[in-house]
């Protein structure tokens, strides 16, 4: 590292170093290299933010899922960066940054084919409903214009069948 003032610099006693992270370095990797540039074990700092030893571990191993919630996070790093000597701003922006996963999310897109399918379907649909409406229109009328035995002419509603023959052929 060489000495440089810069805005992304970590002071370190009455030298300034610039921050370079190493591209596969993660952002707890980050806090436990300039924790260690201190001098400070994790115990010692457990203790000066009142941070449990396990939290602090869950943040150098990049295990956030494991802490309470974003915001006792944010607390956390807050209070591990000025512990440690750096801007709690610059470790936010930092965490921020590495913490930003973007999610693509595909419109659906119709070919001219599906959508006339989907037009051709519906139109089928439409086709079918119309039938099973004429079917139970039809089922319906039908029951309700059903002739019923008071609906019958009286002559043959009054005798029976074999009343009537006999009745005829008296008359003959």
């Amino acid at each position: 590292m060489t000495p440089m003032r810069t805005a992304d610099a970590a002071t370190l006693g009455d030298a300034e170093w610039v921050d370079v992270p190493s591209p596969a370095e993660s952002f707890g990797q980050y806090l436990n290299r300039h924790r260690e540039l201190r001098g400070m074990n994790a115990s010692e700092l457990s203790r000066t933010t009142r941070i449990s030893s396990a939290s602090i571990e869950a943040i150098e191993c990049d295990r956030f899922d494991e802490l309470p919630g974003e915001v006792f996070v944010r607390g956390f790093l807050k209070a591990y960066a000025q512990a440690i000597g750096l801007l709690p701003a610059e470790v936010l922006a930092r965490y921020t940054s590495s913490r930003r996963v973007v999610f693509v999310t595909p419109l659906p897109m119709q070919t001219p084919l599906q959508a006339a399918r989907d037009e051709h379907g519906r139109r089928f649909g439409v086709a079918i409903a119309f039938v099973l409406l004429l079917i139970l229109l039809s089922l319906a009328l039908s029951i309700a214009l059903r002739p019923r035995g008071r609906d019958m002419p009286s002559v043959l509603s009054q005798s029976s069948p074999a009343g009537a023959l006999d009745s005829r052929m008296k008359t003959v």
